[in-house]
């Protein structure tokens, strides 16, 4: 299959409604890259274009951040490409081959240090983000890409959830239960649920 000029090679990951492909450019000559991809038909019809607005939101959230520390950056998109009877929204990224934080953990392959390395430079990255007023609100180890780099041994990715000025429309609530339960702060999962009713409300 090619998506915007780009052929996908293998299937490297898949989330709720996206997927990662490793893909070359038909085009070019050039390196391998990660293209994600919305998957429209993996929605029932009423709620494609939520899902797609999600999508397109985390790519603007990433041009944002474009060259910040520990950032991925997105190499060309987000645009949209039709195949089929479907409309794909898609971005490509450089091809990471360390894999995911989360898939590193579950094998217990990584040493003390190498974890330090890690959480530093992660929390890097999320204060780059704060620091251009985004808050990905999702950090979790899939969401962490390991570099193998001791100067930048982590990438941040998945900005599908993050919150930045212009990013919703007005008077649209961004507190609710986003993201992995396992990782939402223990304030919010213990609040009572007349306090939930107020906080995650639409305003």
């Amino acid at each position: 299959m090619v998506i915007g000029g780009f052929r996908l090679i293998r299937r490297i990951d898949q989330g709720a409604f996206s997927e990662v492909w490793e893909a070359t450019d038909t085009r070019t000559d050039g390196p391998k890259v990660a293209l994600k991809v919305y998957c429209p038909e993996r929605f029932p019809a009423d709620r494609r274009l939520v899902a797609a607005l999600r999508f397109w939101r985390g790519a603007g959230a990433m041009q944002r951040l474009r060259g910040r520390e520990g950032i991925v950056t997105i190499l060309e998109g987000p645009s949209v490409a039709e195949a089929g009877t479907f409309a794909y929204i898609w971005f490509t990224m450089p091809l990471v081959e360390g894999g995911d934080l989360g898939r590193a953990l579950d094998v217990g392959q990584l040493s003390e240090d190498q974890r330090l390395l890690i959480f530093e430079s992660t929390c890097r990255a999320i204060r780059s983000a704060h620091a251009h007023r985004v808050v990905h609100r999702d950090v979790r180890p899939p969401n962490v890409l390991l570099t193998g780099d001791p100067s930048s041994a982590a990438l941040l990715i998945d900005f599908d959830l993050a919150y930045y000025d212009g990013a919703f429309a007005k008077r649209h609530s961004t507190v609710g239960f986003e993201g992995a339960s396992r990782y939402l702060p223990p304030d919010l999962l213990k609040a009572a649920p007349e306090q939930q009713k107020v906080l995650f409300r639409r305003a």
